[in-house]
């Protein structure tokens, strides 16, 4: 047990200090410099499309997840994953969860098209850009 005597008052010396803020600015430019990174959950209405926008660079890295969090019967999606030029990059079909990779083969915007014909579903989605560093941002379509 810790009692009055053994217990000593430390006061912070200036190169503590001078250490916690180069730490402080070390870890915040760190944070910085991570990948940027955006993650949703959303209602996918029976019967309706629903696309999300990425806007990226030709050569960055395109990495994302989704899954599905309803459960039942017609608990899956369809994703449809076109390039700017409309071209379909990828497609799933009535999957509950899944991996969307690849690298982009050309500069603009992305599109990611959820669908489910029968129910409403619960979908969560994750998509990381590579070496935009904060010049991408995940957009809902209207």
């Amino acid at each position: 047990s810790i009692t009055k005597d053994t217990m000593q008052s430390k006061q912070a010396t200036p190169f503590s200090i001078f250490s916690l803020a180069v730490i402080s600015i070390w870890l915040l430019l760190g944070i910085y410099q991570l990948p940027q990174t955006q993650a949703l959950s959303f209602e996918l209405e029976a019967k309706r499309e629903l696309c999300f926008h990425e806007i990226t660079h030709k050569a960055n890295k395109v990495l994302g997840f989704f899954d599905v969090v309803s459960w039942g019967y017609g608990a899956y999606v369809y994703l449809r994953v076109l390039a700017p030029s409309g071209q379909v990059i990828k497609t799933y079909e009535a999957e509950s969860e899944g991996r969307v990779e690849f690298v982009a083969e050309e500069d603009g915007e992305y599109q990611f098209c959820f669908n489910n014909p029968y129910t409403a579903t619960e979908v969560s989605f994750w998509i990381n850009i590579e070496n935009d560093f904060g010049l991408s941002e995940v957009i809902k379509e209207a």
